[in-house]
């Protein structure tokens, strides 16, 4: 399929974002980039929205927008291309390093400071989103922050959950409930984050189950319990202020980056 400048092979899926399908794509000097197909069907203001924030943002751990068509079905969303996220490590079952984990984790708190700074919550941090921008590196892996699809200006919850279940906060759970209940948006992605370091650090879910309503109840419970036999480090006390079962006293972004589990080298 040809659009504008660009030749999409729509015969060759990368895989599935939020409210669209991401395939392969060659743009002009025969690069190779992800195109993201959005049907209008949608909604135009959602998908507008989608693009003014990519448009917004600029920092080296967030995707970045490189250009956008459009037709009356689709509009189209041009990205670099990579080859791996975090989900693809973590399926290997192969542990990660302190430092490996530590330096990731550090990049997936700078872009999501730089975003709530900007009044932004990105409402679906998990693995799946999280690429890898480099070629892959144990020690020294570079990533950053996909799919901004959910993303919203908006600070708190209404009639409406957003995220992936296994990655959301005991509030938003409490608002399948009960609707009437809000939550704070950016609070719940750094309870996401917290979930996502887990894994780098543990090499599995905290509240993993093949049932839905087990996995809501181990969120709702908080219990983050570490195999004993991995090395208790200061990432695991930073999972615990990010895991905080209180809202409360969930700790922020900017707060996380000063966690002595960073004081090493980086």
């Amino acid at each position: 399929m040809l659009k504008g400048a660009y030749h999409i092979l729509i015969n060759t899926q990368l895989g599935q974002g939020h409210g669209g399908t991401v395939y392969l794509a060659i743009g002009p000097e025969r690069r190779t980039i992800a195109c993201k197909v959005i049907k209008r069907d949608r909604g135009d203001s959602a998908i507008f929205r989608e693009i003014s924030i990519l448009l917004a943002v600029k920092h080296p751990n967030l995707i970045e927008l490189l250009d956008t068509a459009q037709d009356e079905l689709n509009v189209y969303l041009f990205f670099p291309k990579y080859d791996t996220s975090l989900q693809d490590h973590l399926a290997t079952q192969i542990l990660l390093s302190d430092h490996a984990a530590r330096r990731i984790v550090w990049q997936i708190l700078d872009g999501i400071r730089y975003l709530h700074g900007l009044g932004i919550s990105h409402r679906d941090i998990k693995p799946d989103n999280i690429l890898v921008c480099t070629r892959w590196s144990t020690q020294n892996p570079t990533i950053c922050i996909a799919d901004l699809g959910m993303a919203t200006y908006q600070a708190h919850s209404g009639a409406n959950i957003y995220g992936t279940v296994s990655f959301m906060p005991p509030e938003a759970i409490a608002s399948f409930v009960d609707p009437t209940l809000s939550y704070d948006f950016q609070v719940a992605d750094m309870w996401s984050v917290g979930v996502v370091a887990f894994m780098l650090i543990s090499g599995f879910h905290p509240f993993h189950s093949i049932y839905l309503h087990h996995t809501q109840a181990k969120i709702s419970a908080g219990l983050l319990l570490f195999q004993p036999w991995l090395s208790i480090t200061s990432g695991n006390y930073l999972v615990a202020e990010l895991c905080h079962l209180d809202p409360l006293y969930r700790i922020t972004a900017t707060l996380a980056l000063q966690h002595s589990w960073f004081a090493l080298h980086i």
